[in-house]
């Protein structure tokens, strides 16, 4: 990962996702179904090869997590609810559209983690003569499930370039005292990820004379104290507004060989 930006939802809502000019019935569906196909193969290659256990008869964690949780390099990690995955879509598609970005959505591309849970559970956990979970063996399944998913979201946002959440009601529902929090735990682990992990410099500014040097220092001052309030992850984000990608969408249609993730870098750092 390199940047880390945030953008409000209804900003996105009002100035991009009303654009006349994109049939979004048909991108969204063109979206979906792609994603839908890359989601089927997961779930084919589940069904065919649901052989999670080693030769110890262990479960084999590096297999269960490249089965459901595969990870790819895109430009764009968009972190988002869950209430919100319609209108994340439609961004993605916008991004695509205009900057000719690669968009990570991970609901439409991961298996879920309750249906795995619920395989693991029923081979695991079920207990034929009460017709029951045992609660202690479902914690053990939870922890584990829980922990691969966490470190599959760490693995796709470091190898995004980008990070770009999507602010809303719904992704942070409370304020307490000015400072954001939010109730979803898998919103907190995106965000806190992006403010421990390495960040690094992509080897097209590295060929920039002094770039190197500005953007160490850029970092070091990013670097900030982890704590469990996510208002403090945020401030880490840099602000992104809808002005900013029309103007970098319009750069990238005026300037050729402009990378779309260049043209909105530009105008973020300009502020």
């Amino acid at each position: 990962m390199y940047r880390g930006l945030q953008i409000s939802a209804s900003d996105v809502e009002k100035n991009l996702l009303t654009d006349s000019t994109i049939n979004w019935g048909l991108k969204v569906k063109a979206f979906e179904d792609e994603m839908q196909l890359l989601r089927s193969e997961v779930d084919l290659d589940i069904a065919e090869n649901f052989n999670i256990e080693d030769l110890s008869g262990s479960i084999d964690a590096e297999k269960l997590v490249q089965q459901w949780f595969p990870v790819s390099e895109y430009d764009v990690f968009l972190s988002h609810s869950h209430l919100d995955k319609g209108s994340a879509v439609r961004f993605a598609v916008w991004l695509h559209e205009y900057l000719g970005l690669r968009v990570f959505v991970d609901s439409t591309v991961w298996g879920y983690s309750d249906e795995l849970l619920r395989k693991l559970d029923d081979k695991y956990c079920y207990q034929k003569s009460s017709q029951t979970y045992s609660y202690e063996e479902r914690n053990e399944t939870t922890a584990h499930v829980h922990l691969m998913l966490a470190m599959a979201l760490q693995e796709m946002i470091d190898k995004s370039e980008c990070f770009v959440f999507l602010k809303s009601d719904n992704s942070l529902p409370l304020s307490i005292q000015q400072e954001s929090q939010t109730k979803s735990p898998w919103i907190f682990e995106e965000l806190k990820t992006t403010s421990i992990i390495h960040k690094i410099v992509p080897n097209r500014f590295l060929l920039k004379k002094g770039m190197q040097t500005r953007d160490r220092a850029m970092y070091a001052r990013e670097q900030l104290e982890v704590n469990y309030l996510v208002g403090d992850e945020l401030n880490k984000l840099g602000k992104l507004a809808s002005e900013d990608l029309i103007i970098a969408a319009d750069n990238c249609r005026s300037t050729p060989n402009l990378l779309g993730l260049d043209a909105i870098y530009q105008n973020v750092s300009a502020k």
